[in-house]
């Protein structure tokens, strides 16, 4: 949906301004980057701080006290399939 140039008032420029300029930096680092990506970035991170990811059997455990509900194994599985 495009905005009428007179409708653009200057908090809605100001934000498309951010907006663009967070994209293009988005675009830069993606092409431009150099390293690990995705889990191979995620387990550096752990073993920068000598973390472990957990097992099934924790990952069942703290899905089971999740106040939210939130299900830990296919959200697990999900990065898994992904990475």
């Amino acid at each position: 949906m495009l905005v009428p140039l007179q409708a653009m008032t200057a908090g809605r420029l100001h934000a498309l301004v951010l907006l663009s300029w967070a994209f293009l930096v988005m675009l830069v680092k993606k092409v431009f980057a150099t390293g690990p990506r995705g889990l191979a970035r995620f387990r550096a991170n752990f073993e920068a701080e000598h973390l472990s990811s957990l097992d099934a059997a924790e990952r069942a455990e703290k899905e089971a006290l999740c106040p939210t509900g939130v299900p830990m194994r296919r959200v697990a599985a999900f990065i898994r399939a992904h990475a």
